[in-house]
């Protein structure tokens, strides 16, 4: 029974793995052509002789172009992983079920406060990296428009002060980059330490409930 069991157990990581690596080719794919049609999408609009609203500096519009396309296209990671976690979460709340009602409540009602509390702690991240994205657009934006006047500002003698403007502007960009860098690391810090300390007490109650009879070694 031990070696079927076994048997088993290696047929469905055999099966994982493989889906895995499907999943992630797909999911790959989704990604470039995502990323593709949207930089199509920008220079379409910036083309069309009908165009209207703000216009936006060639800089800018570059930033928007590449950088920004990538970080929409990315959301297709987004979806993909948060499918897995809902898949995850569906399966151990019904094993939990049925292990114990009472334990499987509790991680449910643990769950809920544990995201709303994430969803807290999310907010200043998303504000540092939105003023990172429009940072790194001035600098991108300023420094397309310095290349393209270049012979201009050499005439006038202006390089000086180009260069003055642009370091002030590439300074505030790594500032902004800096602040979400240390953001998303005290993010990652504190998801780390409450899920530790999550896993801890649900272990405490279920290894008391073992103790006490009402479930299981293996249940545990």
């Amino acid at each position: 029974a031990l070696l079927w069991i076994l048997g088993a157990l290696a047929g469905l990581f055999l099966m994982l793995t493989y889906r895995w690596r499907h999943g992630y080719r797909l999911t790959n794919r989704v990604y470039g052509f995502g990323d593709h049609s949207l930089r199509q999408m920008v220079i379409a609009k910036v083309l069309d002789p009908r165009a209207t609203g703000k216009q936006c500096g060639a800089g800018r519009t570059l930033n928007i172009a590449t950088r920004d396309a990538a970080i929409a296209a990315g959301l297709r990671w987004v979806v993909s992983q948060m499918s897995a976690s809902l898949a995850a979460l569906v399966t151990a709340t019904a094993a939990l079920l049925l292990i114990s009602w009472q334990l499987g409540l509790l991680v449910l009602v643990a769950t809920v406060v544990f995201l709303m509390l994430m969803h807290f702690i999310t907010a200043p991240l998303e504000r540092r990296t939105h003023l990172q994205q429009e940072r790194a657009a001035e600098a991108t934006g300023l420094a397309t428009d310095l290349v393209t006047g270049l012979r201009v500002l050499q005439g006038l003698g202006a390089t000086r002060t180009a260069t003055e403007r642009y370091r002030d502007t590439s300074r505030a960009s790594l500032q902004a980059a800096l602040g979400t860098a240390k953001s998303e690391a005290l993010f990652s810090t504190v998801t780390l330490g409450l899920s530790a300390m999550f896993l801890a007490a649900i272990t405490w109650v279920a290894a008391s409930m073992t103790l006490a009879g009402e479930i299981s070694i293996g249940q545990l």
